[in-house]
C-alpha cells in the first residue's frame, strides 16, 4: 500500500522538479535578457551624460557671449564719447583760431 503512495509522491515530485526546472531556464533567459537591457540602458545614459555636458557648456558659453558683448557696447560707447568731447574742443580751438587770424588780419595794414 506504501509503494503505491510512494509512486504517486514520486511522480509529483519529478512533475514539480521538471516545473521548477522549466521555471529555472525561463528566469534565467528572463535575467538575460534584462542584462542586455540594462548594459544598453547604461550606455544611452552614458550618450545622455555626455550630451549634457556638452549642452551644459554651450550654454555657458552663450551666456557669456551677450555679456562680453555688452562690455564691448560700453567701451565703444565711452570710445564715442571721448571723442565727441574731443571733437568740442577741436571745434573750440578752430573758432579761437578763426577769430585770432580775423583779429590779426584788421592789424596788419592791407597793403602786405
Amino acid at each position: 500500500m506504501l509503494e503505491p503512495q510512494l509512486l504517486s509522491a514520486t511522480k509529483e515530485l519529478k512533475v514539480d522538479l521538471i516545473q521548477r526546472k522549466h521555471q529555472s531556464e525561463n528566469l534565467s533567459k528572463d535575467l538575460e535578457e534584462k542584462q542586455i537591457l540594462y548594459d544598453v540602458v547604461l550606455v544611452e545614459r552614458d550618450r545622455m551624460e555626455a550630451e549634457k555636458e556638452k549642452n551644459l557648456l554651450a550654454l555657458s558659453k552663450s551666456c557669456e557671449a551677450p555679456l562680453k558683448i555688452a562690455k564691448q557696447l560700453q567701451v565703444l560707447k565711452d570710445a564715442i564719447s571721448s571723442l565727441s568731447g574731443e571733437q568740442q574742443k577741436q571745434v573750440a580751438l578752430v573758432s579761437q583760431l578763426d577769430k585770432e587770424i580775423e583779429r590779426l588780419t584788421r592789424k596788419v595794414p592791407a597793403s602786405y
